[in-house]
C-alpha cells in the first residue's frame, strides 16, 4: 500500500495531462483517500497508525492545488528542505522520523544525495498479532 500510495500523490502532481486524466477516471486518489482512513480507524480489526511527511527541495515551486489534494486526501504533511546542504536535510528528516517514532527509532536515513528533489516519509505502527496467526 505504502509505494502504491507514494506514486499515486506523485502523479497527483504530474504536468502529464493524459496520465492525471485516467488516474482522476480510476478515482485512485479517493481510493486511497478511503483506505488510509479505514486502516488508521480505530474500529478497524487492522487498526494502523500512520503518518507521512512530504520533504520537498526548497527550490521547487509546487502547484497550490497538488499541495492542497496532498494534504487532504493523503494526510501529507509537507515540508520544505534544503536538500543542497545534505548533512542538514538529513539531520532534519532524521529528526522527524525520531519524533513521529516517539523516540523508538534513532537514524534510519544514512545517505542523502544532494541532488534529492523529492522524499517521502511513510511510517506505519500497529499490533503486530493481527497479522500473525
Amino acid at each position: 500500500v505504502s509505494i502504491s500510495t507514494d506514486f499515486a500523490l506523485l502523479a497527483l502532481g504530474s504536468r502529464a495531462i493524459s496520465w492525471t486524466q485516467v488516474l482522476e477516471e480510476l478515482e485512485i486518489h479517493k481510493g486511497f483517500h478511503h483506505l488510509l482512513l479505514f486502516l488508521d480507524r480505530p474500529a478497524s480489526q487492522v487498526q494502523l497508525s500512520m503518518g507521512s511527511t512530504l520533504f520537498m527541495d526548497k527550490h521547487l515551486k509546487p502547484l497550490k492545488t497538488f499541495l492542497k489534494y496532498v494534504k487532504k486526501l493523503y494526510k501529507e504533511e509537507v515540508v520544505s528542505c534544503n536538500f543542497q546542504n545534505s548533512a542538514e536535510a538529513k539531520k532534519e528528516i532524521n529528526g522527524r522520523i525520531k519524533n513521529k517514532a516517539h523516540e523508538n527509532v534513532n537514524q534510519i536515513l544514512k545517505h542523502l544525495d544532494p541532488n534529492t528533489l523529492l522524499n517521502i516519509l511513510r511510517m506505519a505502527s500497529g499490533d503486530p498479532s493481527v497479522f500473525v496467526q
